[in-house]
C-alpha cells in the first residue's frame, strides 16, 4: 500500500464496486459457477436497478424523514466499508443493508405512485 499508493486506491475503488454490482469472477473461471451465466448479468442488472431506485429514495425523503435517511447512510458504512477496503468484493457482504436499500426504494415507488394519482386527478377533476 505504501509503495503504490494509487493502486492501492484504484483496486479499493474496483471491490466496493464488485461489492455493489457483482464481482466478475464468474468470466474469469468456472469453478463453484453453478448457475448459467446469463443469471450474473440478470443479477447485476436487478442489482443496478435497486441501488439506483434506492438512492433516489434517500434523496425524496432528505426532508421528510433525514433520521432515517442518516441512520439509513450509517447502517450502510457500518456494514459495508470494512468489507469493500478488506476484501474482494462479494455481494453477500452487502446483504444486512439490502432490506434498508428496499425501503429507500419503496419510498421512492410510493412518491412517484402519488405524483401520478395527483396528476390523474387534477386531469380529470374531483372524483
Amino acid at each position: 500500500i505504501r509503495l503504490h499508493p494509487a493502486q492501492f486506491a484504484r483496486l479499493t475503488l474496483r471491490r466496493i464496486g464488485y461489492l455493489w454490482l457483482i464481482s466478475p469472477t464468474y468470466l474469469v473461471t468456472d469453478q463453484n459457477i453453478t448457475e448459467p451465466l446469463y443469471f450474473y448479468g440478470a443479477r447485476q442488472g436487478i442489482q443496478t436497478v435497486l441501488l439506483i431506485v434506492a438512492s433516489m429514495g434517500g434523496i425524496l425523503i432528505y426532508r421528510s424523514n433525514r433520521l432515517f435517511l442518516g441512520m439509513s447512510i450509517w447502517w450502510f458504512v457500518a456494514f459495508t466499508l470494512p468489507y469493500a477496503v478488506s476484501v474482494a468484493g462479494n455481494t453477500r457482504y452487502r446483504l444486512p443493508v439490502e432490506p434498508i436499500m428496499l425501503v429507500l426504494a419503496a419510498a421512492f415507488l410510493n412518491t412517484l405512485i402519488q405524483r401520478i394519482r395527483r396528476t390523474k386527478m387534477c386531469e380529470g377533476g374531483l372524483r
